[in-house]
């Protein structure tokens, strides 16, 4: 299994604002995610006292990864324009704990 997570650093005044946002832009996500093969879930989430917001989710290998990157390029480079820079990283998960 393979994780993407995206980091964004915003002043911390703007965390609601932001996240209402999000929670929005999410009806045109969303289906993106769950058409693209492989896309196991995923977490949005946002630390108020510093404005850090995180995004996290799961795919069955990086192929997914690349191919949901692929069918949103467009989309993320025309809502990053003034944006604060995004830091993304792609990660292979060797281990887990379950409840």
């Amino acid at each position: 299994m393979n994780a993407r997570i995206t980091w964004t650093q915003y002043p911390v005044e703007l965390v609601d604002q932001l996240e209402q946002a999000a929670i929005g832009a999410s009806k045109v996500v969303e289906p993106i995610l769950k058409g693209t093969p492989g896309f196991r879930g995923g977490y949005w989430m946002a630390d108020r006292s510093n404005g850090l917001m995180v995004g996290l989710t799961f795919w069955d290998s990086m192929d997914g990864i690349n191919a949901y990157e692929a069918a949103t390029a467009e989309m993320r480079a025309s809502v990053s324009q003034g944006q604060p820079q995004q830091t993304v990283g792609h990660y292979e998960i060797y281990d887990q704990i379950l409840p």
